[in-house]
């Protein structure tokens, strides 16, 4: 690992308690509040086929974050994240705007790997970084996941996660995942 960074989940993961209700006023005063912490990243919400509520940290295109995270802060990168479980549709994207999120971080499950691959390779041509999120990292096979890393080093994201999606992975399952992606990411 070369670097390690600091990104904040607050208004997306923290959204499964409360529904993403978390206010207009408390969202742009938690992205405020974060940035001038130094968090250098901060997920703003999910992007979501859905009607922009300004009071929820849920967005349905890039132009509805804008206003929840301008004026942006010059140390901080915004980040929306997408589900392939239901994506937002690419039209709806659009290009990536200097008021809106700098990334998009993109999860998916085993079976939508290659719907994935091409879902990401889209935002990339959109003009956003990309974050490359498998869901249950450790449902796969060491195979399986060294074959998964090649696939998405074709796109060169910015990051690769792995994450412990149900909460029941071990230490040394999730030490031996990082392993393999340490030694096979670009």
């Amino acid at each position: 690992m070369r670097t390690i960074k600091l990104m904040d989940c607050t208004l997306r993961d923290g959204g499964y308690i409360n529904n993403w209700e978390f206010g207009y006023e408390a969202i742009r005063g938690i992205c405020n509040k974060i940035a001038e912490a130094g968090i250098e990243f901060i997920e703003v919400g999910f992007m979501r086929n859905c009607i922009y509520q300004k009071e929820r940290s849920v967005f349905p295109d890039n132009d509805s974050f804008s206003s929840v995270i301008t004026p942006k802060k010059e140390n901080t990168s915004y980040i929306g994240m997408i589900d392939m479980s239901d994506p937002i549709p690419l039209e709806k994207l659009s290009y990536r705007k200097e008021n809106s999120v700098d990334y998009l971080r993109v999860i998916f499950k085993k079976h939508k790997i290659e719907e994935g691959y091409e879902y990401c390779r889209q935002v990339q041509k959109l003009g956003y970084g990309l974050f490359v999120q498998p869901v249950d990292a450790d449902g796969y096979s060491d195979k399986e996941f060294i074959e998964l890393i090649y696939r998405f080093n074709e796109l060169t994201p910015f990051a690769f996660y792995i994450v412990d999606t149900l909460g029941d992975i071990k230490k040394k399952d999730f030490l031996r995942l990082v392993k393999l992606a340490d030694h096979n990411l670009k």
